[in-house]
């Protein structure tokens, strides 16, 4: 089972904090403030403050003081209302130099944060009127009918989920974003922090409308900072002004999303077989940019002779030199001594060291509790996403494996600088905090612990497929150190982007973004590494999967290679499987559904050999592989199903599933097929697609009726096995 939360005495945020702790005594919150700031106004209150206001601010502003925190989707709505409402810049400035005329700040707090800090939220807080739990765990002896079993929790687990559901939660203290601002420009470290979260979620302008629309209205209600205890973590975050939610997702959700757009930057000074033999002689320093000139001030100051710049070190337009070059970038940046990531700078004109003045990445601050002291050490739960994962250098996919295999790398950008080795991270803020985040898609990409898990090749690919390449014949190459990498580790077959063992469950990987068009051919289609796009792999359905059913096996799998990297470029490649159903279909080009975003990434098809006309959808993988009106048959291809667990902080849940391809039929010969899709059905979904269990539903009753003889028809031959006797159609993919 993936544990979520730690038990150790580490204190986690919205931001995250994690604290050196002297005791385990607990201690209650107590905090005086104005009501009005965490409460609801009264019916009366909203009727008298709204006289002689334009009506339209007055029905939001009754529907927004009255909408329930929790109701994420009814306050999107109110909130997308005033979008188009404009902030005027100089009256922003004036509030904020007026507050900071005023605002005290001593020893990097100012007055609100210290007292904050000094009446700070005990781990384990005591019931009080001010603070509220989530109750008792739900039961897991549910009624449930039909003959199928939960599959019965172990002790740990259970205790686990006993213990989680028992969040407690507290508001620590109310602020205005423009006294967060006054106060950061006058040293305030925590306000710096709180008003970095704002602007890391894109919310500091949405916050700033809210509060002009309320002061209008003489509405004092303001954002407050809220406090949630579980266990020994503890998570804050920024309530919208006059709302005080009980999920942080809620509070203050950070939806980070990057598009990269590769575009020619400045010209700079390259090798290139026209600048090789004067360079043997000098090279120009001088005409360096400015991102060169800091690396090798970096390298100097750290005492290190040699630096390694690809753009300096293989010659640019030689295409022999560059096979031979990337063949061993997996040498040069695993044994490298340091690697520097100029993580912000767009191009390299713009240099290492781009930190706003006054930026805010962290910090460590004394507590107190009635009855002890700690200290706790301030930062942001998704910290190691946004130095490294979510900079700007991680869209660009060649910078991926550099990262991933040299032994340490120093992360510089507009957050400042940030550490990484493979025992320990730290940032400039936290210069001593060990981060031992080690969760699966989250932490250390280096770390030894996160490159032993199961998990690594997944995240991996999740990572790297959705950056971008300026030739998308790099594909595979970009990859190819971390690819050799772990094939040392496992001595397991490499397929490009893929692994013979578990080959199955990688086969139902999904695209998750909207479908580009096809690429030039650069792997065969059952890899994701034949598409552009993110993808979510899925090797881990075996480790979180209890399958009841699979439909088929990989029997063989093989690609060959391109040029002298066996892990890189590749110019043919197929597997054959053998399976036990298939179901066929046309396209249903009519077909809509609710969600635009859905329609572009889906198709509808048709079922064929049934006795009542039925549809199924599936992901497509690219958005021209079948022509507008095309009646060409597809084909589901179901490969693994069961059951999977699902935690909730109330209870873990579990819930039955099915995964597998779509393909269409290749060339002439019989059983030789390409991919086009995936799909995946659910029996009881989360999804408010409500339609997915009556298609999981559809799904099985179909193959049941159909699949055997549509897949006899479909494939190459029948083979006979016992250790594969209930899948004896065999069919070529490629």
């Amino acid at each position: 089972m993936k544990r979520t939360l730690s038990r150790s005495p580490d204190v986690a945020a919205n931001t995250q904090s994690k604290a050196r702790r002297n005791s385990t005594s607990t201690n209650q919150l107590n905090i005086s403030s104005p009501a009005e700031y965490s409460a609801g106004l009264s019916s009366a209150s909203i009727a008298q403050r709204s006289v002689g206001v334009d009506p339209q601010l007055q029905k939001w502003y009754e529907e927004y003081r009255t909408a329930d925190a929790e109701d994420d989707v009814g306050i999107s709505v109110l909130l997308e209302t005033i979008d188009s409402d404009e902030l005027e810049v100089t009256n922003v400035e004036n509030r904020i130099s007026e507050l900071a005329l005023t605002t005290n700040v001593e020893r990097g707090f100012c007055v609100s944060c210290r007292n904050a800090l000094d009446n700070w939220p005990a781990e384990e807080l005591e019931s009080d009127p001010e603070i509220e739990s989530d109750g008792e765990l739900e039961s897991e002896s549910e009624s449930s009918t039909g003959s199928s079993v939960e599959p019965k929790l172990d002790e740990d687990t259970e205790t686990y989920l006993q213990e989680a559901s028992e969040w407690k939660r507290a508001v620590a203290r109310h602020c205005c974003s423009f006294e967060l601002e006054a106060s950061m420009r006058n040293g305030c470290q925590f306000c710096a922090f709180l008003l970095q979260l704002l602007k890391d979620s894109d919310l500091l302008d949405r916050f700033r409308k809210v509060e002009f629309r309320l002061g209008r209205l003489n509405d004092p209600a303001g954002i407050s900072l809220s406090v949630s205890t579980m266990l020994s973590t503890q998570s804050l975050w920024l309530n919208l002004p006059g709302k005080v939610s009980n999920d942080g997702d809620i509070g203050i959700a950070r939806q980070t999303r990057f598009e990269a757009n590769i575009v020619s930057g400045p010209e700079f000074i390259k090798l290139t077989p026209q600048t090789y033999q004067s360079f043997l002689s000098s090279i120009p320093a001088d005409q360096f940019p400015r991102t060169f000139k800091d690396a090798i001030d970096i390298g100097r100051k750290l005492g290190i002779d040699y630096l390694w710049i690809d753009s300096l070190c293989i010659i640019q337009g030689d295409d022999i030199d560059w096979q031979k070059e990337a063949a061993k970038m997996g040498s040069v940046y695993g044994n490298s001594y340091l690697n520097i990531a100029a993580s912000s700078a767009k191009d390299s004109t713009q240099g290492c060291f781009t930190k706003p003045a006054k930026f805010n990445g962290g910090f460590r601050a004394e507590v107190k509790t009635s009855d002890r002291r700690r200290v706790l050490s301030f930062r942001c739960e998704d910290l190691y996403e946004q130095y490294v994962t979510e900079s700007y250098l991680a869209t660009r996919a060649w910078t991926l494996q550099e990262k991933v295999l040299a032994p340490r790398t120093l992360h510089i950008g507009d957050r400042g600088i940030f550490w990484e080795c493979r025992t320990r991270t730290a940032s400039e803020f936290l210069p001593d905090e060990i981060m031992d985040t080690y969760e699966p898609f989250r932490g250390p990409l280096i770390s030894q612990v996160n490159r032993q898990t199961t998990d690594f090749w997944i995240r991996i690919v999740r990572l790297y497929s959705a950056a971008s390449l300026t030739y998308e014949k790099d594909k595979l190459p970009a990859l190819s150190g971390v690819a050799r990498f772990q094939h040392m580790r496992s001595n397991d077959q490499y397929l490009a982007g893929m692994w013979k063992t578990n080959i199955e469950s990688q086969l139902c990987w999904q695209l998750v973004e909207t479908p580009k068009k096809r690429p030039a051919w650069r792997a065969p289609t059952w890899t994701w590494a034949s598409v552009d796009g993110g993808v979510a792999c899925r090797d881990d359905l075996k480790h979180e999967y209890e399958f009841q059913d699979d439909y088929a096996h990989v029997l063989e799998a093989s690609t060959i290679p391109l040029g002298l990297d066996s892990f890189g470029q590749v110019k043919d490649g197929e597997l054959r499987l053998c399976c036990s159903a298939m179901l066929a279909g046309s396209i249903d080009w009519k077909a809509k559904h609710r969600n635009p975003e859905t329609d572009a990434a889906t198709a509808t098809v048709n079922i064929h050999n049934i006795s009542n006309q039925q549809t199924l959808p599936f992901w497509k993988d690219c958005s021209d592989d079948l022509s507008q009106g095309s009646a060409e048959t597809v084909y589901f291809l179901p490969i693994l199903g069961g059951k999977s667990q699902e935690n909730t902080r109330s209870k873990a849940k579990w819930r039955t599933g099915i995964h597998g391809m779509v393909l269409r039929k290749t060339g002439s010969i019989a059983g030789r097929f390409s991919r086009i899709g995936s799909f995946d059905f659910y029996e009881d979904t989360a999804w408010n697609w409500k339609e997915m269990r009556a298609y999981y539903e559809l799904f099985t009753k179909m193959i049941d009726e159909c699949g055997d003889r549509t897949a006899n028809a479909a494939c190459a031959r029948k083979i006979s096995t016992s250790i594969y006797a209930n899948e004896p159609y065999t069919i070529t993919i490629v």
